[in-house]
């Protein structure tokens, strides 16, 4: 199967719900309101997990991340499209850092 890339968007959120923003001040606004976009974070130990909402998509559509800081898998990266998508991806990662498994593994469904 191909991919399909898509341009890089500016999106907000809408009853959360990634949104396309076609007016550059009003998503600097939202951006300035809430500049991290914070979906959860979690520390394991010496592992922070971040997930946060991008305020644009990749060219693969995907508007939220989560990453890990410290550890054996520092500066790793998971992307979602949905909020749903990335607060069940962020829950996996804690638990595969909990377990000392690879977070890859769980998000691709491995575990």
């Amino acid at each position: 199967m191909t991919a399909v890339l898509r341009p890089l968007a500016l999106v907000v959120l809408v009853d959360g719900v990634p949104t396309p923003e076609p007016d550059l001040m009003a998503w600097a606004e939202q951006v300035a309101a809430d500049p991290v976009g914070r979906v959860d974070e979690t520390t394991v130990g010496d592992v922070l997990v971040s997930t946060v909402f991008l305020y644009a998509t990749d060219s693969f559509g995907n508007t939220f991340e989560t990453m890990t800081f410290g550890g054996r898998w520092d500066h790793r990266c998971w992307r979602y499209p949905t909020r749903d998508a990335a607060v069940a991806g962020h829950a996996a990662i804690v638990e595969a850092v909990r377990r000392g498994g690879n977070p890859d593994d769980v998000a691709a469904g491995r575990w």
